[in-house]
């Protein structure tokens, strides 16, 4: 009986030591993967043994090995990038729009909204269903980017300290131009440039971010289909009161665009939205819950540290070690 005890502890003892190793060797495997990711990239130094499908393939891979990361967003929104928009001739590949537009569903569903890389995932899922026709999941999706810059600007500003600071000031310059897209895109998605579904659509969302980038936006160009609106009905042609409204009006009533939110890209460059073709992107396993994991691996090993310690100590005190 004594020896079995001594034999358990012992083992657990290896065991203590081996799990931060074990957790280590896959962080070492994760940043292998991304490196022969990246040799096959054409976007992240691939050379002329680039191969965009096979660097998509082992973005997954390096995904896999560090499941529940939150970082892992950022390598997920460049897959989809890299579907969506690079072209690979001398390895037969062309755009996969049904392959991103999932990689990009998948994003939304399973990181907080607030993320930039959401954010923009959800742009750019909302153009490839309106690129499919499918204006009601376009709208859900380009309303979950309104919501999600306006929960993010509430939140830098909160953490600012400054109640007065400047709304675009909390952004850089890419960021700022995701509230002007966003809008433009939402209201795209309910009714044609100066419409009464627009106008109601401003009105709406002025209404309910009111002291957010949204409702400076939102107000300018409900007052430009308030004043066609009052010059067509008036049987004038059409006037511009304010010089600044026209740009507002030229920033956000565009038609669904995926280049305008694209990376620079080499290559090939951009391709448009393409009809919907079968499924072949390798899904992505589903997330485990957000944590930080270099502090994990950290913690978990200086516990098993204290633990081989105590145990260590325990069996000294007996005599047995």
């Amino acid at each position: 009986m004594k020896r079995r005890f001594k034999l358990t502890a012992v083992i657990f003892l290896i065991l203590a030591a081996a799990i931060p190793s074990c957790l280590g060797a896959s962080s070492d495997r994760f940043e292998e993967l991304m490196a022969e990711a990246r040799s096959y990239d054409v976007n992240r130094g691939g050379g002329r043994h680039s191969n965009r499908d096979r660097a998509v393939e082992t973005y997954w891979k390096a995904i896999a090995e560090r499941p529940g990361h939150p970082k892992n967003v950022d390598i997920e929104f460049h897959i989809g990038q890299l579907l969506a928009y690079i072209v690979d001739p001398p390895n037969n590949q062309s755009t996969r729009i049904e392959d991103a537009a999932e990689v990009f569903a998948g994003i939304v569903e399973r990181y907080p909204k607030s993320n930039t890389f959401v954010v923009r995932s959800s742009i750019l899922a909302g153009d490839c269903s309106m690129a499919k026709g499918d204006r009601p999941a376009a709208k859900r999706y380009y309303k979950h980017a309104v919501d999600g810059l306006a929960e993010a600007f509430i939140n830098r500003k909160r953490d600012s300290g400054d109640p007065n600071a400047d709304d675009f000031d909390l952004f850089n310059e890419r960021n700022r131009h995701l509230f002007t897209v966003a809008v433009g895109q939402y209201v795209h998605s309910i009714g044609p440039r100066g419409s009464l579904e627009r106008l109601h659509a401003y009105e709406d969302l002025a209404k309910e971010f009111p002291g957010t980038p949204f409702e400076r936006i939102a107000d300018k160009n409900a007052a430009i289909i308030r004043e066609k609106t009052r010059t067509a009905t008036a049987g004038a042609e059409r006037t511009v009161v304010d010089p600044e409204l026209e740009d507002a009006a030229a920033d956000v009533d565009v038609a669904p665009d995926l280049t305008d939110k694209t990376y620079e890209t080499s290559g090939a460059g951009p391709a448009p939205p393409q009809a919907p073709q079968e499924s072949t992107a390798p899904r992505s396993a589903e997330a485990a819950p957000a944590y930080d994991y270099k502090r994990a691996l950290w913690v978990l090993g200086a516990a098993s540290a204290v633990l081989a310690l105590l145990a260590a100590a325990w069996l000294s005190r007996r005599g047995r070690l």
